[in-house]
C-alpha cells in the first residue's frame, strides 16, 4: 500500500509541482490550472482509490466549483488565457 501512495505522489509532482510553481512559465501554470479543475469537475480527483478508503473526502458540488472558480480566477490573473 505504501508504494501505491508513494508511486502517486511521485506522479502528482511530476504533473504540478508546487514547489516548482514559480519557475513555471505563465501558460503553463494557466494549463495546470484549468487541468485541475477540469479533473475535479470530472470526478477524477481526489483519486477514486483514494476514496476507497476515504469516502468523506469525495467533493460536493459546492467544494469543486470552489476550486474551479479560485483556478480560473488565479488562471485569470496570469493574463495568458
Amino acid at each position: 500500500m505504501s508504494w501505491g501512495v508513494a508511486n502517486h505522489v511521485h506522479e502528482g509532482r511530476a504533473a504540478m509541482n508546487f514547489s516548482e510553481w514559480g519557475s513555471y512559465p505563465a501558460r503553463k501554470r494557466t494549463a495546470l490550472l484549468e487541468k485541475l479543475c477540469d479533473e475535479v469537475r470530472e470526478g477524477k480527483m481526489p483519486l477514486p482509490k483514494y476514496l476507497w478508503l476515504h469516502r468523506d473526502a469525495r467533493l460536493s458540488e459546492t467544494e469543486w466549483k470552489a476550486v474551479c472558480d479560485w483556478s480560473m480566477d488565479e488562471a485569470d490573473r496570469l493574463g495568458s488565457r
